[in-house]
This record gives structure tokens, C-alpha cells and sequence, in this order.
């Protein structure tokens, strides 16, 4: 059951009663009655069924992020030096996953937030060739640092530029990217600030621009729900939380034209591509 959702802008929990639901246009929709194509749709579900659109979204309830933004970024400086060994061979395979989904031509600029190590960059780079540009993100200086040194051995110092910040409040001017890219980065940010993301993600993207989205996937199954009570348990150590990203996207703005399923230790991750739509 779908049972928190955005009502005028704002998170309140799902009505308990049938009158509720009528008098405040909310519609009762369970994994049974709505096919997982429709689900990103469900706004334009309703629209085609004739009900007056008083809501914004309908997405399962989702575990906040109790940890703040400064503390994520001493968490991540501290971790620098190791984050390859620890995470990166399990998280290469969905980032190269991601990267073939995103099909880089020549020519596009590209923004990467949550970069990390520069892995991806250096990946991107390579597919832009000389007349594109890649740009990388990140709110951990020790993260960039090591991007820096892995760029400054490559092929490509000249095509990558870094930035560090917040994804919240992207540093790039509207309309300038071709293509943004995230890995397992979304799912870091507070529920409340998720939106604010994407929405700048849609401000920064030109009219033909393209977003893909690697993360955790917010299912009903039993190892989402063990990872998820570790995740409230010991946020610091367990810092991803799977979420519901194609219902976000249509959200804000965005048409999903592609989707898979993976997973990763027994995990749930979908790899989501979607277009921006012109408002």
C-alpha cells in the first residue's frame, strides 16, 4: 500500500478512511492494482480516469536520512582513502551499467554528482572524446582529491573539470548539460530534499537533456526491510536507503524511458533513464 504521499506540496500521511480519501482526492492504489509500467504514471493514471488531480505524489513510505550533509562529508573524507577497496568493485559494475544506459556521444557535457573517486568521470571522458565536456561533483574535498589525482594520470585532465557541492543547489548555470549522472548518490539525500535535487537536475539539463539514475530500489521483500532496519540502526555505516526514484522523476518533470532491475548483495537496484519534459 502506498501509504505516505505529497498532498499540495507537502508530506502527510495516507487517509485511513474511504471519506478521506474523497473528500481530500486521494486515490487508494495497492502493487496489485497498479502494474509496475504505471507506477512512474500514476499522475497521468488519474487524469485519464477522470478524478481531479489534487495531489502530487503517491510514493511507499521511505526511511529518512537522519544524518546531516556536514556529517555525510566527514563521513566520506574519513572513508576516502579506502572507498575503492571497500565499495568500488561492487559499485563499478552498476556504474558501468549506468554509463551503457546513458550512451555519451561526442560532443555532450556531462555533469556526474556524487563522483566520488572519478572512476565514472574517467569513463565518461573517454566516450565525450575532446569536444565534450565532464563535469564531477561532490560534497566530500577528500573525494575529489583522490578524483584529481586519478584524472591527473589519465588521458583526459583537460576534458574533466571538478566542483565540490551540493546537489541540492548545483553551481552550473540553467540549460548547460546534455546528460547528468548519478550512482548510488540519490538515495543519500533526505526525503525532503530529494525533489530539490532533481528539480535542480531538470534546471541544469538543456531542453534535450537526459538523466540516469542507479540506486537502491524501494520493494516489499524481506531483504529491503532487514537492510532498512540496519540503515535506522546505524546510519553512519549504512548510509544508502533504497527509494522510489521512477515516481520522483515523473515528479519532477521527467519522462522514464528505460528501466532495469538488478541486484547487489541481495539488494534490489534499479538503473532508470529518463528525458526532461519541456513544461
Amino acid at each position: 500500500m502506498y501509504d505516505i504521499g505529497i498532498y499540495n506540496k507537502r508530506q502527510v500521511p495516507y487517509p485511513d478512511r474511504i471519506v478521506e480519501m474523497e473528500n481530500y482526492g486521494w486515490l487508494e492504489y495497492t502493487e496489485k492494482r497498479v502494474s509496475r509500467i504505471f507506477r512512474p504514471n500514476i499522475c497521468e493514471v488519474i487524469r485519464k480516469q477522470g478524478f481531479e488531480l489534487n495531489f502530487y505524489m503517491i510514493t511507499k513510505k521511505i526511511t529518512h536520512m537522519s544524518r546531516s550533509q556536514n556529517k555525510a562529508r566527514i563521513s566520506y573524507n574519513r572513508m576516502s582513502r579506502w572507498y575503492d577497496f571497500f565499495a568500488g568493485s561492487s559499485e563499478h559494475k552498476f556504474m558501468n551499467l549506468g554509463i551503457s544506459l546513458l550512451r555519451p556521444r561526442p560532443g555532450d557535457r556531462i555533469l556526474e554528482i556524487g563522483c566520488g573517486t572519478g572512476h565514472g568521470l574517467i569513463s565518461l571522458a573517454r566516450m565525450v572524446s575532446n569536444s565534450g565536456l565532464v563535469n564531477g561533483l561532490d560534497i566530500s574535498e577528500r573525494m575529489l582529491s583522490r578524483s584529481k589525482d586519478l584524472i591527473l594520470k589519465s588521458e583526459y585532465p583537460n576534458s574533466i573539470h571538478l566542483q565540490i557541492g551540493d546537489g541540492c543547489h548545483l553551481p552550473y548555470a540553467s540549460n548547460l548539460f546534455t546528460a547528468i549522472f548519478l550512482c548510488f548518490t540519490l538515495e543519500l539525500f533526505d526525503t525532503p530534499d530529494i525533489p530539490l535535487v532533481l528539480g535542480e537536475c531538470w534546471r541544469v539539463l538543456n531542453q534535450k537533456g537526459r538523466i540516469i539514475i542507479v540506486c537502491l530500489e524501494k520493494l516489499d521483500s524481506t531483504p529491503v526491510k532487514i537492510y532498512e532496519w540496519f540503515h535506522r540502526t546505524m546510519p553512519s555505516f549504512i548510509d544508502c536507503r533504497p527509494i522510489n526514484v521512477q515516481i520522483y522523476l515523473s515528479q519532477a518533470s521527467f519522462e522514464i524511458t528505460d528501466s532495469s532491475s538488478k541486484s547487489i548483495w541481495g539488494l534490489p537496484v534499479e538503473l532508470v533513464s529518463a528525458k526532461k519534459l519541456i513544461l
